[in-house]
């Protein structure tokens, strides 16, 4: 089991959902603890973003990285698909 920690960026993010979303970003994050590698929604990023993994939520996006070691999935930020990679 991983633990999902949300950075304040993606913290306030998620406080500012509405009611649909937030739900549909708890399931994620409970995916996110079992196994942040085995998804479809869930693909590798590269270029500047490479080390990086993005899960996709309908129109929106969570970036996250895994650290093996202390068995932590990092949410750096939830954004909308338009600006998710900016």
């Amino acid at each position: 089991m991983y633990k999902v920690s949300l950075s304040s960026y993606a913290a306030k993010a998620y406080s500012k959902a509405n009611i649909t979303l937030a739900k549909k970003l708890s399931k994620c994050f409970i995916h996110l603890e079992i196994n942040p590698y085995e998804n479809n929604n869930i693909k590798k990023l590269s270029g500047q973003l490479t080390g990086f993994y993005r899960y996709r939520v309908g129109d929106y996006r969570i970036i996250f990285e895994i650290n093996e070691k202390l068995k932590l999935v990092e949410v750096l930020s939830i954004k909308h698909r338009k600006n998710a990679y900016k």
